[in-house]
């Protein structure tokens, strides 16, 4: 059989069942990571195809591949190769490739030993990155962000959730939503600010305050995945959208030296963002990260000096911006109705 089916029922916690279905009773013979165009224009979801033998014993391997484009843009449009006459259609390429899918010539397809396949994601170009072998920038090596975690170093929780859509604007607690990190910082837009009441009635429901340090992190919200900012101390009473995650130094004294303002420059590293766009995954047509940050390889200098210089130099520019924003807020104060 070959399906063709969302690519939510490949990695979504709630269509697990599914997945398990598949992997306790079939043999999958190979996934296709579809280019998000391949239905545009009729239809945005992004797609998987799925080839399986029915009641079958898993095979050893299974291929995957994960073509970019196939031929068309999101408009239908014929889509050329860049600087190029030449049809980009990878899916072509694709099916030469698959009669010799261990090939180290392959630019798309590759094999994945069943025994590294995960049940709570399938979709092959996740595969593909914790596959790559990590190349750590000169003077550095990797540390996976999950073992921090596992190993008490940071802590990580998700947001708070969203206010009701009517107390909008209609309070002084600042609700930060994905596109309000910006800039390493939160901004506090009047404009959406909530009741007190409200605040308190959906921080009930998950009750971690931000502290001074923290690191809020967009997991989900299409382009700004990855992007990361520093809570201030201002910062302590705000509202933030389930879309952001929390990550907070919790062993000051960790054996690899890490603070809080080497965690902020180190998750904007290149070394770092460029391991994201594998681990995203589509919600029908909206991105996520998921739980899948945890695989993030974060590079860490082996000289603890160059830490610290690193730390002390992010420390000064973050502290810097943080004091100029006190100076707004009291200006606001002075001349009253001022917004930033």
């Amino acid at each position: 059989m070959a399906i063709v089916l969302p690519e939510s029922v490949f990695h979504a916690p709630s269509l697990g069942y599914v997945r398990q279905y598949f992997m306790e009773n079939n043999n999958i013979i190979a996934i296709v990571d579809l280019p998000h165009n391949t239905f545009r224009p009729h239809c945005n979801a992004k797609t998987c195809l799925m080839v399986l033998k029915k009641d079958e014993h898993q095979q050893d391997t299974i291929i995957m591949a994960t073509p970019k484009e196939m031929g068309h843009d999101h408009t239908g449009r014929l889509l050329k190769k860049p600087n190029s006459d030449v049809l980009w259609d990878d899916l072509a390429e694709v099916v030469e490739e698959i009669e010799d899918p261990d090939s180290s010539e392959n630019k798309h397809v590759f094999t994945v030993p069943w025994k590294n396949i995960n049940s709570e994601v399938l979709v092959p170009r996740f595969y593909r990155e914790i596959m790559a072998e990590y190349k750590a920038p000169d003077g550095c090596f990797g540390i996976k962000l999950g073992n921090l975690v596992k190993d008490g170093i940071i802590g990580a929780w998700d947001g708070h959730g969203s206010p009701e859509a009517k107390y909008k604007g209609l309070g002084d607690v600042p609700y930060i939503r994905v596109a309000d990190i910006v800039n390493w910082e939160l901004y506090r837009n009047p404009t959406s600010g909530i009741p007190e009441e409200e605040y308190l009635r959906v921080f009930g429901k998950n009750g971690k305050k931000t502290k001074e340090g923290d690191i809020i992190f967009v997991r989900r919200g299409s382009y700004r995945i990855g992007t990361v900012a520093m809570a201030s101390p201002m910062d302590s009473n705000v509202l933030l959208t389930r879309e952001l995650l929390t990550l907070r130094i919790i062993d000051n004294e960790n054996e690899y030296a890490i603070t809080p303002f080497y965690l902020l420059a180190m998750i904007s590293s290149k070394s770092v963002q460029d391991q994201i766009p594998n681990f995203v995954c589509i919600d029908t047509t909206l991105p996520n990260l998921g739980d899948r940050w945890k695989h993030l390889i974060l590079p860490i200098h082996k000289d603890k000096e160059q830490i610290k210089r690193i730390s002390l130099q992010v420390e000064s520019s973050i502290k810097n911006k943080w004091l100029a924003q006190k100076q707004i807020d009291k200006l606001r104060d002075e001349y009253g109705g001022v917004t930033t």
